[in-house]
């Protein structure tokens, strides 16, 4: 079957002409834009100069590791480290959890969280949730 290109324009820009923008109220826009990870204490900047990239593997290597397709870090203990060239990850549950159990996206974003107040030095940032009963701290460290 062969269709005629000015045939297939005017289709093609009748769908495109067709659609309206709907603006949004800024509440709507305010909530797709706030991170879903509530931060409860810090972040606490601790010093040093740590390798971006040795954190973020460090991050991933979490639980065995959480890289691609992987949503979750659950571990059934209340902490776990993870450790790539000078800097250790470690995350430990608080305020009575007994397991961690938080999405990667939620466990990013209080990394974010820490590092848009720190930079690439050590810190400590507790978020909400991201432990069964409780809370979560992630803590960005020298490895030893």
């Amino acid at each position: 079957m062969h269709f005629h290109p000015v045939i297939f324009l005017l289709a093609s820009g009748t769908m495109m002409i067709s659609g309206r923008v709907v603006p949004h109220k800024s509440s709507e826009v305010d909530s797709e834009l706030n991170p879903r990870a509530t931060i409860l204490n810090g972040p606490t900047c601790q010093g040093g100069s740590l390798n971006a990239h040795d954190c973020n593997v460090a991050l991933l290597g979490l639980g065995g590791g959480i890289a691609g397709p992987i949503e979750f870090l659950r571990v059934d203990a209340t902490t776990n480290s993870s450790t790539s060239g000078g800097c250790t990850m470690t995350v430990t549950t608080t305020n009575g959890g007994t397991a961690i159990d938080i999405s990667k996206g939620r466990l990013e974003q209080g990394q974010k969280a820490a590092i848009s107040t720190c930079g690439q030095q050590a810190w400590t940032v507790t978020v909400q949730g991201g432990a069964v009963n409780g809370d979560l701290i992630i803590q960005q460290s020298a490895s030893a």
